[in-house]
């Protein structure tokens, strides 16, 4: 690929090379110190711009369709899941129900575990997003 030519004059190699050293020796790259006044507001500025970025970025709450889509697909994809297991295990065993009817309650009660892990997932973040009562200076007197 070939760099369209530039209409600055170029400068020396060892120019570039002499500010890079010094650049890297430690020294500071501006004379002037910033003031406390122009941090503080610099400060007072990310830290808005990072309010407004985390409060765009926050995702919705799931609504009542989706949790119960998510609790039903937890519970029937343990069940199928231990279902099929204990059918194949049976089949490769020649023992008819046995294997089947134990890894089926094995998958019920992992499906009964996801469930409960979910639910207990999802209050945790019902209750990050729910704003903290505020204190009532007219309850105390």
């Amino acid at each position: 690929m070939v760099r369209a030519p530039s209409r600055e004059p170029r400068r020396p190699a060892n120019v570039c090379v002499a500010r890079a050293i010094g650049e890297m020796s430690g020294k500071p790259m501006s004379d002037r110190t910033p003031e406390p006044d122009d941090l503080l507001a610099l400060e007072a500025r990310l830290e808005d711009m990072r309010r407004r970025e985390a409060a765009k970025n926050r995702k919705p709450p799931p609504s009542p369709m989706g949790i119960a889509y998510r609790f039903t697909a937890e519970m029937v994809t343990a069940l199928v899941l231990g279902g099929a297991i204990g059918w194949g295990l049976d089949r490769a065993f020649a023992t008819r129900p046995v294997f089947m009817i134990v890894c089926f309650l094995l998958g019920a009660a992992a499906g009964i575990r996801n469930v409960v892990r979910a639910a207990t997932e999802l209050n945790k973040a019902a209750q990050g997003a729910i704003p903290p009562p505020a204190d009532d200076d007219d309850e105390e007197h």
